[in-house]
């Protein structure tokens, strides 16, 4: 039986992207497709990212936010001690985060 839920990591797909997250590289891949993405695109700005896509996309930013201190209720205690010494992340993958979610949206 599948997740499904409002929360970021409360579908299948978040979960399945958290479960292959090791380091801060890995919470980067997402927002380094989108912009591969949005840089071939013919709509340029106005991409359109698929559902699965964007769960990535929000699973990655509220892995971002997490980084920064800022823990949501539901966010996956294995991802956390995963990622325990990170560190912060530095500006790009912060603007990264915030430009992914506007996307996923």
């Amino acid at each position: 039986m599948g997740a499904w839920g409002s929360g970021s990591f409360e579908n299948d797909t978040a979960m399945d992207w958290a479960a292959g997250v090791q380091s801060v590289d890995d919470v980067r891949k997402p927002f380094d497709r989108l912009k591969r993405d949005t840089d071939a695109a013919e709509e340029g700005p106005n991409l359109i990212v698929d559902a699965d896509f964007a769960c990535e996309l929000v699973a990655a930013a509220e892995t971002v936010a997490m980084m920064m201190g800022r823990r949501s209720r539901d966010f996956p205690e294995d991802l956390a001690q995963r990622l325990t010494d990170a560190g912060e992340p530095d500006d790009l993958l912060f603007h990264q985060a915030r430009n992914g979610a506007l996307y996923a949206m």
